[in-house]
């Protein structure tokens, strides 16, 4: 899906939360392709925590997913299968249906929060170079040259020592962190643009087609392509 709101569009893949301030006025569109409309599907979910709101010091808008795919996606089952005793009228329903939500919900936020996907208005847990790390991330994911040696000379740091403290705040190691957004940059073109899988190569950091594609492959387990396909339908 595509949210347009006030100065900020915003992409949400297949298995993303896109995550809107309470109150925000947007335009949703389905992805097209071709110039028609593909047939997707999707749920929207008001969250409402109560007095205890985790959700006001987030800067939102804000697109993410939980990494921890295998237990997200028994989560997403279970609430699907909630969603469609609630439909048949069961009592329990809604209940055991906001309760897999927010179990699904949490886990993602959780992931998002360590890579840097989410941010907090109040001050970041972590180092000072921290969010100056993750913003060169995010702003130089086509840059083929990006690595961890640039991304330690970003926070002043031996690239050693770089690595240890990022792993230490951020929960993952800067190199895989970049693997994943360059795959998330890639699945995005992929499902939302007519770019050939070289340009989309190039664009998510890697000079060599080829080489872009068996790490796709890797990470998705399906070509660019198949994946593309796939998902079109």
């Amino acid at each position: 899906m595509c949210y347009e709101l006030k100065h900020k569009r915003l992409m949400a893949p297949a298995g993303h939360f896109c995550l809107l301030p309470r109150g925000a006025r947007f335009i949703e569109r389905n992805v097209t392709r071709g110039g028609r409309t593909m047939s997707v599907c999707f749920a929207h979910f008001i969250a409402d925590s109560g007095d205890s709101d985790p959700f006001k010091s987030l800067e939102l808008p804000a697109v993410f997913r939980a990494s921890s795919s295998n237990t997200a996606s028994r989560l997403f089952k279970r609430l699907l299968e909630s969603v469609r005793r609630w439909q048949a009228g069961e009592s329990w329903g809604p209940l055991q249906a906001q309760r897999e939500l927010f179990h699904l919900l949490t886990l993602a936020l959780q992931d998002a929060a360590k890579v840097g996907a989410l941010r907090f208005n109040s001050s970041r847990v972590g180092p000072e170079w921290l969010e100056a790390v993750l913003e060169h991330i995010e702003n130089g994911l086509g840059d083929p040259t990006m690595d961890v040696n640039t991304l330690a000379a970003v926070a002043h740091l031996s690239a050693s020592h770089f690595a240890h403290m990022f792993r230490r705040y951020a929960g993952i190691s800067p190199k895989q962190l970049l693997l994943r957004k360059r795959m998330e940059r890639a699945e995005a073109l992929l499902i939302s643009t007519h770019l050939s899988v070289k340009e989309i190569a190039s664009r998510s950091g890697y000079d060599d087609p080829y080489h872009f594609s068996a790490i796709f492959k890797k990470w998705t387990r399906v070509s660019p392509m198949h994946y593309r396909n796939t998902r079109s339908k």
